[in-house]
């Protein structure tokens, strides 16, 4: 699976506040069992093979965004995921032939994309790696976020150190 992201800085406050939105720009699913390959790909028009049955679950994220408001410090203080868009597909596929199937799909994508579980996948992960202060070479610093997850929180601590920096013009 591929999920490409725009970042758009929307507003810095003087004090370093930033509003960031984040828009999917493209998903990429291919899905095979056996002799049966499906593929979504919000890229291509025609794949030349059957349609991915999520394409109705992919196809309205595709131009969505989430918003997080973030600190100077890389803290967020605020996170809003797609769990406004998936209540808009849950309508959509009502009277749909595989709804309870879809339902299904639909859960797992609501745990990427919702709002808890995105905060710290396209939130908190993504800044992870930046000091949020002047470093030198050498220095290191430490991120520990808590990723939600339906049979229980995971707890990741992510290690970093400036190894080298390269001047080139």
């Amino acid at each position: 699976q591929i999920v490409g992201i725009l970042e758009t800085v929307e507003s810095v406050t003087p004090e370093g506040q930033a509003k960031i939105r984040l828009t999917i720009d493209r998903l990429f699913h291919e899905f095979e069992a056996g002799a049966i390959l499906q593929k979504f790909d919000s890229d291509v028009e025609d794949s030349g093979r059957s349609e991915h049955p999520m394409a109705k679950l992919y196809g309205p994220l595709v131009g969505a965004s989430m918003h997080m408001t973030v600190d100077c410090d890389g803290k967020i203080l605020a996170f809003k995921g797609l769990s406004s868009v998936f209540e808009d597909i849950s309508r959509k596929i009502e009277k749909d032939p595989s709804r309870e199937m879809l339902l299904g799909k639909l859960e797992r994508l609501k745990f990427t994309f919702g709002d808890e579980s995105a905060r710290v996948m396209w939130g908190e992960a993504r800044l992870a790696m930046y000091a949020f202060k002047e470093v030198k070479v050498g220095d290191a610093w430490e991120k520990t976020m808590v990723q939600p997850f339906p049979t229980g929180d995971l707890e990741m601590r992510l290690q970093c150190k400036l190894g080298d920096v390269d001047a080139r013009k």
